[in-house]
């Protein structure tokens, strides 16, 4: 049995009549923004050594010791201290923080958010036998509505926020589920100082504490104050400031830690019904965190795809063929991801820091991967293919059946007679087979098998079964099936269908598939996309394919006379990239400045076309076609890419960029979007919000220097995976990792984009995504990157027209999707014993209903018994959880933690009902 912390239920002191204010010493332990990692990590062991001292001299002494991380290293520096630190953290005049690293919120991954918690408690619970209660968000500008559900799944009680939400006030927050959590909110994690606790009662006299604490009274709340900024050092005499505070007649002012404050709460008789209870969203407000780190930040989407893919697969590998499941190496990596996500990027030591925490994120990306081949390769290595063959096999780590973009690399071999090459020779045709023996179109993408015998292939693969795998196989084929191919292949390709009329250049590159269109101003570089679905072959607006397409405004015709036919739904205009100059207020004080923005002042800097042929075809075949827009902007090198695919109703954009980290400015991607009678919506971890300011929590906002203006704070996201801007009749959802998002409502006068349509129909508003801010970015590491101040980044988007809501087109998918996209693996073993299918699902996790379920978990339990699975309600609707896992008879509901939560599914089934925005956990027990 576990206990909680109980000796942190009562203050130091605590007695008659209840204190004014509760005050609880701590020391914000920043990583990497007063030094490198190892020098942030030295200086909390002096922090602590400081706080041992204290604890044996001041019996009324008390300490928060924000971050297990910073724990755990005193304990590889001073281990004999540490335990020295272990017996109070046992007796509750130290509380442990319930984080591993200080990460931020919005800007997470839903399994980042739980993980970081889950390891601190199971620390305190494994080594102290302590139930940490209280989850502090030191620094953190901005929250997610469903924190609240997050905490009570974890065990927590009590949460402390010091940015955003209305300040000083006791509050219970509430989920979008229902569930909710004990709230303080503080302007600030350092008012004790502010007010001279630790100077003596004239200081604190002089700077009107007594003012402060008479609005207790008034309240009926008793505030808490920290004392404590980034790194401090504890103070000595704040305990006998306080003493004579109390004893020259001040209101009652006692030492505490975060979970005794709460206690103290609690223990008032009718106090918390009392409470206000509080909803809604609380965006950062660091507006640009993620740009102005660019080159650090872009790798959170990709090695948190990687360890998710490393774990989802390395599960199912495990549970379908019995391969030990990686669980220390997971954690490892699990650790990794959080250190190198502590909310901090610039500061003191960012000419260190930022190079480490880059090299940690690239690092977990390539262990990741290494588990993911090993998983892979596993299953891969067992599927029945025919001998004479190439399997290449796609994998889907989501929990619905999907399709997508498919990319593989082959390599040719020499055969029994080394003169030749097995399988694949020169002189035979090849065509790709699906898992049911139908030809499949493919594209060569980079093509080397002229001097080193190798090749990039892509292929739209269908119906990949959820959590499962799907196997294609490369197969020599003759002459005349390979025309056949060919020719099939050839009439469904997407298309270019612009052309010359009259030996004139037409106005603008137009790529089609049927589904989705893109066209590029030739003059600006600036892109359209439609949705043509229902549009009909060869209705085409820029004036024809080439073979009797009508042109624009008339009709085709048949013998029985005019056919009219649907107009194609403009659904984003304008599509380029702008730079934008900084203010002088912003250049001169960085780095406090770099939320600040003012958009009514602020001066854009179009980009300017560049090259000789600046936009171009660039690759085009039976699999997707490519249109570059090659340019300047800021005065940096940069290059715009469109892809459409075969039979994909979306299109992939991919901005590659070469930036200066010495100089200011941004570098956005504009957009126009006719359609927002709807909204506009985006996803956030384990829900979804909205750009409406009636969804913000009432009384929250900026309130200090380094945050960001108001009305900017307003119109800001940081967005998870997905955005869609529609109305009635459709709209555009965006899919991507990148974040930092604004809307802006169309004024009068604003540029609505070019093309005609545009011009007519205008925008309803316009989507802005801030891909890079110089003035804070550091240089990367000389030692593995040289001293070249520039840094090449590229970023991804997707955009998917589509005809009804955010909802009714199940826009969390399409996000998930995007980032988590078919992973292949190519086998060139196909000559030893083979006994897996050659399409199948390894597990099964379905959602029925008005609601849709996204699987975010699929592991080995913490104890290595059996298997647990996780999942969010994501459409704010019901629905029943059906969940099959090899070897696994009975499924029931547990918390966060993995302890039990409730009964198995009626009539001993496997389904679970998952209300509307629920965050459900099961475990399955192994037979």
């Amino acid at each position: 049995m576990t206990s909680t912390n109980a000796g942190a239920s009562r203050p130091a002191g605590a007695g008659g009549a209840p204190p004014a204010a509760y005050v609880a010493p701590m020391s914000h332990l920043d990583l990497t923004f007063m030094g490198s990692v190892e020098e942030c990590l030295s200086r909390g062991a002096k922090v602590f050594t400081a706080v041992l001292d204290l604890l044996e001299r001041q019996p009324d002494f008390r300490f928060f010791l924000e971050y297990v991380l910073f724990l755990e290293a005193y304990r590889a520096l001073q281990p004999q201290q540490a335990a020295r630190m272990d017996e109070h953290i046992r007796s509750g005049r130290v509380e442990l923080g319930a984080e591993w690293s200080g990460i931020f919120a919005i800007e997470e991954e839903e399994e980042d958010l739980i993980r970081n918690v889950l390891y601190a408690k199971r620390y305190a619970r494994e080594r102290h036998g302590v139930e940490l209660e209280t989850l502090q968000m030191t620094d953190i500008p901005g929250s997610i509505p469903q924190l609240p559900q997050v905490c009570a799944k974890l065990g927590i009680r009590n949460l402390v926020l010091t940015r955003c939400a209305p300040a000083d006030t006791l509050f219970w927050f509430v989920a979008p589920n229902g569930e909710r959590v004990l709230t303080w909110s503080a302007d600030s994690y350092n008012q004790a100082g502010r007010y001279g606790m630790h100077l003596g009662p004239d200081a604190m006299r002089q700077r009107e504490l007594g003012e402060r604490l008479s609005k207790t009274t008034e309240g009926g709340v008793a505030p808490l104050f920290y004392y404590g900024s980034d790194l401090y050092l504890p103070p000595p005499d704040l305990a006998p400031s306080l003493r004579a505070w109390r004893e020259a007649g001040g209101a009652g002012v006692r030492l505490t830690t975060p979970t005794g404050y709460f206690r103290a709460q609690r223990e008032r008789d009718g106090a918390l019904e009392s409470l206000p209870e509080l909803r809604g969203e609380l965006p950062s407000t660091w507006l640009y965190v993620e740009p102005d780190h660019a080159h650090v930040s872009r790798w959170d989407g990709i090695a948190a795809a990687a360890l998710d893919a490393a774990e989802r697969l390395s599960t199912l590998a495990w549970l379908r063929l019995g391969l030990p499941y990686p669980k220390q190496e997971l954690e490892t990596l699990w650790k990794a991801q959080l250190l190198a996500r502590d909310h901090n990027y610039g500061g003191k030591g960012a000419g260190e820091g930022q190079p480490r925490k880059l090299a940690e994120r690239r690092e977990v990306y390539s262990r990741s991967r290494r588990l993911v081949w090993r998983a892979m390769g596993a299953l891969a290595e067992r599927v029945s293919v025919p001998r004479d063959s190439v399997p290449l096999l796609a994998f889907n780590t989501l929990n619905w059946d999907r399709g997508g973009v498919v990319r593989a690399h082959v390599t040719y071999y020499p055969g029994v007679d080394p003169s030749q090459r097995d399988l694949l020779p020169r002189d035979r045709a090849l065509v790709l087979r699906g898992p049911d023996g139908e030809t499949v179109p493919y594209q060569v993408t980079q093509d080397r098998r002229a001097t080193m015998g190798e090749f990039d292939l892509a292929f739209v693969a269908r119906d990949v079964p959820a959590l499962g795998y799907a196997a294609y196989t490369l197969e020599p084929a003759s002459e005349e099936e390979l025309a056949a191919v060919e020719a099939g292949a050839m009439a469904g390709a997407p298309r270019r269908v612009d052309q010359r009329w009259f030996a004139a250049t037409p106005p603008q590159v137009v790529i089609d598939n049927g589904l989705v269109r893109v066209a590029v101003s030739r003059a600006t570089g600036r892109a359209s996309i439609y949705d043509v679905r229902g549009e009909g072959a060869g209705a085409l607006a820029t004036g024809g394919s080439g073979t009797a397409a009508p042109m624009p405004g008339l009709r085709a015709t048949t013998p029985s006379g005019p056919v009219a036919r649907p107009r194609s739904k403009l659904a984003i205009d304008g599509l380029r990239l702008e730079g934008r100059h900084e203010l002088p207020e912003v250049t001169l004080s960085p780095p406090r400045a770099l939320s600040y923005d003012a958009p009514e002042r602020e001066t854009t800097a179009p980009a300017e076309l560049a090259g000789d042929e600046p936009v171009a075809v660039v690759e085009q075949g039976p699999v997707l076609t490519t249109v570059a827009v090659r340019q300047r902007v800021m005065g940096a090198p940069a290059e715009v890419r469109y892809t459409v695919y075969r039979d994909l109703p979306w299109v992939d954009v991919r901005v590659g960029l070469d930036w200066d980290v010495r100089e200011f400015g941004r570098v956005e991607l504009v957009y126009g979007v006719p359609r927002a009678g709807g909204g506009v919506h985006y996803g956030l971890p384990f829900g979804a919000g909205t750009l409406d300011s009636q969804a913000l929590m009432p009384g929250s906002g900026p309130v200090r220097g380094d945050e960001a203006p108001p009305p900017s704070w307003e119109r800001t996201r940081h967005i998870a995976r997905w955005l869609s801007v529609d109305d009635s009749e459709g709209g555009m959802a965006m899919a991507t990792d990148h974040r930092w998002t604004r809307y802006d409502a169309a004024q009068p006068g604003d540029d609505p984009g070019t093309g005609a349509a545009a011009g007519a129909a205008g925008a309803a508003g316009f989507v802005r995504c801030a891909l890079v801010r110089g003035g804070r970015i550091r240089p990367p590491s000389p030692d593995t990157d040289g001293d070249d101040p520039r840094i090449r980044l590229a970023f991804t988007f997707r955009f998917v027209p589509h005809s009804g809501s955010w909802r009714t087109e199940r826009a969390p998918r399409l996000g998930w999707e995007a980032v988590r996209p078919l992973l292949s693996y190519t086998v060139n073993d196909t000559w030893s014993q083979k006994d897996l299918p050659r399409r199948s699902g390894l597990a099964a996790v379905r959602s029925t209903g008005e609601g849709d379920a996204l699987v975010t978990c699929l592991k080995q339990s913490e104890d290595g018994e059996d298997v647990v699975v996780r999942w969010h309600e994501a459409l704010g609707a019901p629905c029943e959880v059906a969940v099959e896992v090899p070897g696994v008879g009975r499924v029931g509901r547990v918390d966060l933690e993995e302890r039990a939560a409730e009964a198995d599914g009626p009539g001993g089934s496997n389904a679970t009902p998952t209300p509307a925005w629920e965050i459900v956990t099961v475990r399955g027990v192994r037979r």
